[in-house]
């Protein structure tokens, strides 16, 4: 039986039913997983950055945990640029932790930072990686310079990150949110054993690199005009990715048509 993960990321949830660009991002977001999960359950919902919509808060995370408890829900959540790693840790399960209840064994966590760490689970190996500042720390990258031998597995490692650590064709993001240091971030990580693919998001848009193993997962909220020199939204189709795991790496990155959230 193939293991199944959901992805979603850059959700900008705002407390207390508050609107984010004119949208209820805490709405949308249930929303969204009640029609995904009815489509086809996962074995785990990966969040993969950017929770909250401005500020961090709390209460986001509250919500984020209540509405996964509700649809009875194992979930990854990782800090983007707009969370507080910190108050993650208080108000949401540790990477460690849900790995664990999902059945790894093998698992390496960077002592200084629980949101960077890796896991192998159904004989797949699954990094994670903290780049809420718009950096990969020096902590990190050294962590990742001493362990990334030990990342074996007998059919390869996924990497979910934020921040895509190469460059992305998006005017806007790149200008203004790019990852700082990228270059020397994706050396490290291309030569990683077996890495079969780098999951990430941030710049609001869909995106398959044509050269390297990296695929970018479109907001779950709204999408940015990639060829725009200001920021300009796109469209408003939620964005996830499916990805199955057997022997082999299966996913589909798309997003729902806006209409389907009035149903």
């Amino acid at each position: 039986m193939k293991y199944k993960l959901l992805v979603l990321n850059d959700m900008h949830i705002a407390p207390n039913g508050e609107l984010y660009h004119g949208k209820d991002s805490g709405d949308i977001f249930r929303r969204s997983l009640h029609i995904l999960i009815h489509q086809q359950r996962p074995d785990l919902l990966v969040l993969n950055g950017d929770l909250c919509a401005k500020e961090p808060d709390s209460r986001v995370y509250h919500e984020i945990a209540s509405i996964c408890r509700h649809f009875d829900l194992p979930f990854l959540a990782l800090p983007g640029n707009h969370d507080d790693p910190e108050i993650m840790k208080n108000t949401l399960p540790l990477p460690e932790t849900v790995f664990r209840n999902a059945g790894a064994k093998d698992l390496l966590i960077n002592p200084a930072d629980p949101y960077c760490g890796w896991a192998k689970l159904h004989n797949w190996g699954f990094l994670w990686i903290n780049s809420f500042d718009h950096s990969v720390s020096r902590e990190q990258m050294d962590w990742l310079e001493a362990n990334k031998d030990s990342f074996t597995t007998a059919y390869g490692n996924l990497v979910f990150i934020h921040h895509p650590p190469i460059r992305v064709p998006s005017v806007f993001m790149e200008n203004r949110y790019p990852l700082k240091d990228r270059d020397k971030v994706w050396k490290v990580l291309r030569e990683l054993p077996k890495l079969r693919r780098l999951f990430c998001g941030h710049y609001h848009r869909r995106w398959d690199d044509p050269d390297e193993p990296v695929s970018m997962v479109s907001s779950s909220l709204y999408s940015i005009h990639p060829e725009a020199k200001e920021h300009m939204v796109d469209h408003c189709n939620p964005g996830f990715c499916r990805i199955k795991l057997g022997k082999k790496l299966e996913y589909t990155i798309a997003e729902l048509p806006e209409n389907m959230l009035q149903l």
